[in-house]
């Protein structure tokens, strides 16, 4: 099981950092992609990064394909691989993003600032799908999934939250839901 973590500095910095647990090595290292660098895509038309992009990649042909990344807005993205539940389509689908599974964290990294951003870029099937994929995996696999998305938290068992007090400090707090009633019980 990977595990990543990030900490953000008292100063503004960021630090992410993600455990491959691979009993074997593909070439990997840090690799930087400045902000312009232009970016190309399979399906989707080549742009320059909007914003400079470091993390773990493997380098074919010069296209930095990452496991994980952060960029400078302090967006971080790791690619994670769900055997059985990906969709890949024969070719292009019309009216919609087309990225391909490698390209996918430099595409997040490289493009956008925010989750907001993310999320709204992203459209309501790949949310229907992640769900599903959800619903599949809970019965089996204990998950823990950070999202601010309604549907997304309407599915979980119980709700974490971490809120600052005015003093500084971070005050846990947790709900579950009863769902045959609908109703909140202690968590």
């Amino acid at each position: 099981m990977c595990t990543a973590v990030r900490f953000n500095a008292s100063d503004g910095g960021m630090f992410m950092g993600r455990n491959l647990d691979w009993g074997c090595g593909y070439g990997q290292k840090p690799r930087v992609v400045p902000a312009g660098f232009p970016v190309t895509y399979r399906f989707m038309d080549d742009a320059p990064a909007a914003h400079a992009a470091i993390g773990m990649c493997v380098d074919f042909q010069n296209y930095p394909m990452f496991f994980d990344c952060g960029n400078d807005a302090g967006l971080a993205v790791a690619g994670l691989n769900f055997p059985g539940f990906a969709a890949y389509a024969d070719a292009p689908v019309g009216g919609k993003k087309n990225v391909c599974a490698f390209e996918f964290p430099l595409w997040i990294a490289a493009t956008f600032a925010s989750v907001d951003e993310v999320e709204a870029a992203l459209d309501d099937s790949n949310l229907s799908k992640l769900l599903d994929a959800i619903e599949q995996l809970k019965d089996t696999t204990q998950l823990i999934v950070i999202s601010h998305q309604r549907r997304t938290m309407e599915q979980a068992d119980v709700l974490y939250g971490v809120s600052m007090q005015a003093d500084g400090v971070s005050h846990v707090v947790s709900q579950r839901l009863d769902k045959a009633t609908g109703k909140v019980v202690d968590a």
